[in-house]
C-alpha cells in the first residue's frame, strides 16, 4: 500500500494484515468504510446499499495476469449465488480507461457489476493484485485475499457468511 496509512481504508487492512485469518465472532470483524463508486457505465454504486448481502471486492487490472484466471469463477459464483444473496463488484485500477476495462469485460464476459476506481480514491491504493475483499452482511470485513483466490476456498467462506 503507498503511504495511505493515515485512511480508514488503509487502517482495516492493516487490521487484517495483522490477523489475517477472520475472527470467530461477527462483531470483532472491522466495518468496512463505505465505499461509493462510478460503475462501468457511469451510474454510482454504493456499498451501503448492499447491506443484507454477502458482497465481494474484486479489486483487479487488465494488465494483472492472475486477475485473467479469477474472471470465470467470479461471473459463475455470481450467477450461481445471486438469489442467495451474493452480490460480486470488481473494481478495476485501470484509473479512467473506461474503453481498455470494456474490452476486458466483453472477452471475458464479465456479467458481474464492474466499478471504476477514480483518481485519488484511498482505494486505488491497493498495490496487490487480484485482492479480494468479502464484506459480511452487516457491511463488516469478514475475509481479505491477496493473489487468486481458489474458487473452493471462496466458495467455503462465501456459504457460511450466507448462512449467517
Amino acid at each position: 500500500m503507498k503511504c495511505l496509512f493515515l485512511s480508514s481504508f488503509a487502517a482495516v487492512l492493516l487490521a487484517f494484515a495483522l490477523c489475517p485469518l477472520a475472527p470467530a465472532q461477527i462483531s470483532e470483524r472491522p466495518r468496512v468504510p463505505e465505499l461509493v463508486m462510478p460503475t462501468l457505465h457511469g451510474e454510482r454504486w454504493s456499498l451501503a446499499h448492499q447491506a443484507g448481502r454477502v458482497v465481494v471486492l474484486n479489486f483487479w487490472a487488465t494488465w494483472c495476469e492472475p486477475c485473467r484466471t479469477e474472471k470465470p469463477m467470479l461471473n459463475r459464483m455470481a450467477d450461481e449465488l445471486a438469489d442467495d444473496g451474493l452480490v460480486i463488484a470488481g473494481i478495476s485500477l485501470d484509473e479512467g480507461n473506461i474503453a481498455l476495462v470494456q474490452k476486458f469485460v466483453d472477452e471475458y464476459k464479465i456479467g458481474y457489476t464492474i466499478l471504476m476506481v477514480e483518481p485519488g480514491s484511498p482505494w486505488a491504493g491497493i498495490d496487490n493484485l487480484p485482492t479480494t475483499i468479502v464484506v459480511d452482511k452487516s457491511g463488516r470485513m469478514a475475509e481479505r485475499y491477496v493473489g487468486a483466490v481458489p474458487e473452493d476456498e471462496l466458495r467455503r467462506d462465501v456459504d457460511a457468511l450466507l448462512k449467517e
